[in-house]
């Protein structure tokens, strides 16, 4: 009897480990469909298990907010497209990026890592919504210096 007492408890205990493992998404979703699922059940293990469970999902739930959820989607694996998904996030950080430095390109970049020229480019031809969210595009004149250096280097004599 103790062997088996044991043995469930440590299949409790492995199981809550494991919850910890998947998407909170996915352990919201699967709970309250266990919940539903397993309301008429008169087993003395499984209501302590949901129990523990519950509270469990409850705390982790306080950090997070909830969003709505397709139940389908998350218990019966959605398919991603990887490419959108990519584009999305690369959009999402670019904007917040942005965001930080007021528009600025060339600030954006050093928080990006990647060059100014390379994010502004990006920024033209993925996401041409972005465009409104930087600053304008500046052309700086050229110096009379060297305007007319290179006039005198073209000229013949």
């Amino acid at each position: 009897m103790f062997v088996l007492a044991a043995s469930n408890w440590f299949q409790s205990r492995k199981e809550l480990h494991q919850v910890t493992l998947v998407s909170r998404q996915l352990q919201s979703v699967a709970f309250e469909q266990a919940q539903v699922w397993l309301a008429g059940s008169d087993s003395p293990d499984i209501k302590p298990r949901l129990k523990a469970a519950g509270k469990k999902l409850a705390t982790r739930r306080q950090t997070e907010p909830d969003k709505a959820v397709d139940v389908y989607e998350v218990l019966f694996n959605k398919r991603y497209d990887l490419d959108a998904e990519v584009r999305k996030y690369e959009h999402d950080l670019i904007s917040e990026a942005l965001a930080k430095v007021g528009g600025k390109v060339s600030h954006a970049a050093d928080l990006l890592n990647v060059n100014h020229q390379s994010l502004a480019l990006t920024i033209e031809t993925k996401y041409p919504d972005l465009l409104n969210e930087r600053t304008p595009v500046v052309r700086k004149p050229r110096s009379r210096k060297k305007a007319s250096r290179s006039k005198e280097l073209s000229s013949p004599r």
